[in-house]
């Protein structure tokens, strides 16, 4: 059963009314978004924005037993209304195949409709490791860390994979520490990050994620680079970095004017040349080592970002990678949860 957050009325109540009067302080309502920050214990007086109240961010509540909880507010138009109810019955599912929490998935404690705005309960997690970064001076994580981190999510993703769910949006504002309290600690010899946690061990969460994003999200992590764009100078980026897109693929195309001579039409002395001469190279020359751990960690990432599908590495696979070896089945230093808008994938003869 989903555990339901809302058994006091009054409680619920006291949320609506909150609700109802920050509503008339703003008509124009931004895009939602997902903050977990806490608020002093007063149910919900406050957002956990110092800018204007308005009700498409998210909130943190109080609730009985001194336990924090966040509240996703969906902006309320239909499009948002759609996406928002599409995640819910996610997130249901979710619940429901996993009563135990033992796939590490995000917990949605409830939901509720006030004035066609979809608001949904979730567990209060911490820092997401982009913030963590940006605190720190986008210190790169560790290997170490990132094959803690990684190896949580990978078992996350091959359960989520069985039951037809598809990732959409990872990256790392999306990937959150399910605790947040630990002390930052400068390595300057190595220029790393370490965390060192003063919370008690807890399970290993995370959230589905399509295998060449989730190929993108380590690489972040591991130089705080992104390797994605649009359109045709997002092809080129890739084919800096990952090598030239193989022509089989390119035939198969239906933006055939994306295409010449069966390579990519890319105008090489445009200005985005420029940016991607400056921002992007093969993937190998981005290792800082020679060591045997960054050599597996970036042959994984090659494995994860090859351009045919057909090749490509699966989840499960991914897990019996060398890389993740020295991995050993006990509570890892780091513990991380991905927040993030999910989509069914519909299978023909699924239903």
């Amino acid at each position: 059963m989903t555990q339901k957050l809302f058994v006091d009325e009054g409680l619920k109540e006291q949320t609506v009314t909150a609700l109802e009067q920050s509503s008339t302080q703003t008509e124009t309502l931004e895009a939602s978004t997902s903050v977990h920050t806490a608020v002093p214990p007063r149910w919900v007086t406050r957002y956990d924005s110092p800018l204007p109240v308005h009700l498409s961010r998210s909130l943190s509540l109080w609730v009985s037993g001194n336990e924090y909880v966040a509240v996703k507010i969906v902006r309320n138009t239909e499009s948002f209304s759609e996406v928002a109810t599409s995640e819910i019955t996610v997130l249901e599912e979710i619940n429901r195949l996993d009563e135990e929490n033992r796939f590490a998935c995000v917990r949605m404690l409830d939901w509720f409709q006030y004035r066609d705005h979809v608001c949904i309960v979730f567990e209060l997690l911490g820092l997401s490791t982009f913030e963590v970064l940006k605190q720190n001076e986008f210190l790169p994580f560790s290997v170490e860390q990132i094959r803690q981190m990684s190896f949580q999510i990978f078992k996350a993703v091959c359960f989520l994979h069985q039951n037809k769910l598809t990732h959409t949006d990872l990256k790392p504002e999306n990937i959150l520490f399910v605790c947040s309290d630990y002390n930052l600690e400068f390595n300057n010899d190595r220029g790393m990050l370490t965390l060192a946690q003063k919370c008690e061990p807890k399970k290993l969460r995370c959230l589905d994620v399509k295998v060449v994003d989730f190929g993108t999200a380590i690489f972040d992590h591991e130089h705080h680079e992104s390797l994605t764009h649009e359109s045709k100078e997002h092809l080129a980026m890739m084919e800096k970095v990952l090598g030239p897109i193989p022509s089989h693929l390119l035939k198969q195309t239906r933006k055939q004017h994306f295409v010449h001579n069966e390579h990519l039409n890319w105008d090489e002395q445009g200005c985005s040349d420029d940016y991607i001469e400056k921002h992007c190279k093969p993937l190998k020359q981005y290792m800082w080592t020679n060591s045997e751990d960054e050599r597996q960690l970036f042959d994984l990432l090659s494995l994860m970002l090859e351009y045919d599908v057909s090749r490509r590495i699966t989840m499960e696979e991914a897990l019996w990678h060398p890389f993740f070896s020295p991995v050993i089945v006990a509570p890892a230093s780091f513990v991380t949860k991905a927040l993030v808008m999910l989509r069914v994938e519909i299978l023909v003869g699924a239903m």
